[in-house]
């Protein structure tokens, strides 16, 4: 149920189906590994609700958890270490962000081989440390390394590339390759997310301001209307998009 909840943006009903259930199984076994999925589910949702301390908590004690009980080089270790650079890359921590991401990245690339989907899922996240630091050259490297494997696969996650190529693009002053770019994300995110949700709207504010670089102003307009119908009732713009960016 906590599970089903998070997918469908309830948080509230979330928290308090995992909170329960990770009670629930500590009492009988104490930690272990399905404590410590459970605990990554409630990161996330800490991390939706721009909790990032809290966040970071549940995302450690997982990790804790599951190198204690699977060893320091175990996919469900490198999905912790992922997801605590996540947090961390959001709370400004780039150094530790990056040194979790490459870790996770080592032990993907191992188990599972260079062009799995999970591997380029931390290729785009350090493509996104790359971007916070204004390193556009590595962080279009990375991002284009995590396109090319989602491309490959037909992956959900392409328009998360696509979309944050676009910011790169955006950093360099570019708003009409950025325009291009992003729009490849929507047409992806239009065909596989509802009609309001909170990355299409991210996506289409990012549109508006391509546009407006690229001095239309009335495509701008035109893009930020689209992204407000697209927020998500009682979705809170800023927390979604820090949460959503990566």
């Amino acid at each position: 149920r906590g599970l089903l909840a998070l997918n469908q943006g309830r948080l509230d009903d979330a928290a308090a189906a995992l909170g329960r259930a990770l009670t629930a199984r500590a009492a009988i076994v104490g930690d272990d590994v399905e404590i410590a999925r459970t605990l990554s589910a409630l990161g996330h949702v800490a991390r939706l609700r721009g909790d990032l301390a809290g966040a970071r908590a549940h995302h450690l004690r997982a990790l804790t958890i599951d190198r204690a009980a699977l060893g320091e080089r175990h996919v469900d270790v490198a999905r912790d270490l992922h997801n605590l650079g996540g947090v961390l890359r959001l709370a400004g921590e780039l150094d530790g962000a990056e040194r979790a991401y490459r870790e996770a990245l080592a032990i993907r690339t191992a188990a599972l081989g260079p062009d799995h989907a999970d591997v380029a899922l931390v290729e785009n996240s350090l493509g996104l440390i790359a971007l916070d630091r204004g390193e556009l050259a590595g962080a279009e490297a990375h991002l284009r390394a995590a396109l090319t494997v989602f491309t490959a696969r037909a992956h959900f996650d392409r328009a998360i590339a696509l979309a944050n190529l676009a910011r790169v693009a955006l950093a360099r002053g570019d708003g009409a390759a950025a325009l291009a770019t992003i729009d490849q994300a929507i047409a992806l995110d239009r065909a596989q997310l509802p009609a309001q949700h909170e990355r299409l709207a991210a996506n289409l504010l990012v549109a508006a301001r391509a546009a407006l670089v690229a001095g239309d102003r009335r495509e701008a307009g035109a893009r930020a209307a689209e992204a407000e119908r697209a927020i998500p009732p009682g979705a809170a713009a800023m927390s979604w998009w820090n949460a959503w960016r990566g």
